[in-house]
């Protein structure tokens, strides 16, 4: 009975100091350092979860490409996350890279021809000679991308973003460009013979006086045409 006695009068004492001015501002104040410290170490966790998640899902669609293209399997690779990755010469004609993210990815003398990149997004992306023949880019993103001599004929281009791309060189004989924005796109000695340019945007684009228009196509102002040589 003393005992018990005992232990309420220590619960008592602790109510007690509880209720004491500053008390639990003290306590609060000494267990802040440890609470951020506890979420920064979570939050640090998820972010690196995140990121190795990603990494591994990269490298997945990565090999499926590369198999893709060594083995010329037809699976889709659409959605596929490629960001910033190399394939410099890699051979996917006739792939299926529907909304794929291709964003400063180098495809330099890749091989695309008949490809679908449907919404696929190519921002930055390095496509310096490649074979885009035929290929379907309706939608897709390739703003400031780089497709200089790159062979575009035939391909299907209506809605593409190609604001600020360098065309320098490019073939873009028969191309459907409908809709599409070329505004400040660099089209020095490209070829846009028969290509179809109904409602493209051309503002501020850059020519020479090498570059080949479609038949009858007047050139609307906005359009800067330098000497032969300014492409070069």
């Amino acid at each position: 009975m003393p005992g018990e006695i005992g232990r309420w009068l220590a619960v008592f004492e602790k109510v007690a100091k509880l209720a004491e001015p500053g008390y639990l501002q003290g306590l609060l104040r000494d267990a802040i350092p440890a609470i951020l410290a506890g979420f920064l170490v979570l939050v640090s966790g998820l972010v690196l979860y995140k990121l190795s998640a990603k990494r591994v899902r990269q490298r997945k669609a990565y090999r499926s490409v590369l198999t893709w293209a060594e083995k010329g399997r037809k699976d889709s690779l659409r959605g596929a996350h490629l960001k910033g990755l190399n394939f410099t010469e890699v051979d996917l004609a006739g792939a299926d890279l529907r909304g794929s993210d291709f964003r400063g990815a180098g495809l330099v003398d890749a091989n695309l021809q008949g490809t679908d990149l449907r919404r696929a997004n190519l921002q930055g992306a390095d496509l310096r000679r490649a074979n885009i023949q035929g290929a379907a880019l309706e939608s897709a993103n390739l703003q400031e991308a780089s497709l200089w001599r790159a062979n575009l004929q035939e391909a299907e281009l209506r809605r593409v973003n190609l604001q600020a791309a360098d065309m320098r060189g490019a073939n873009l004989q028969e191309a459907a460009l409908w809709g599409a924005n070329l505004q400040r796109a660099a089209l020095w000695d490209a070829n846009l013979r028969g290509a179809k340019l109904g409602g493209t945007r051309l503002k501020g684009a850059w020519a020479n006086t090498n570059t080949i228009w479609p038949e009858g196509f007047e050139i609307p102002e906005g359009v800067t045409i330098e000497s032969e040589q300014a492409g070069q």
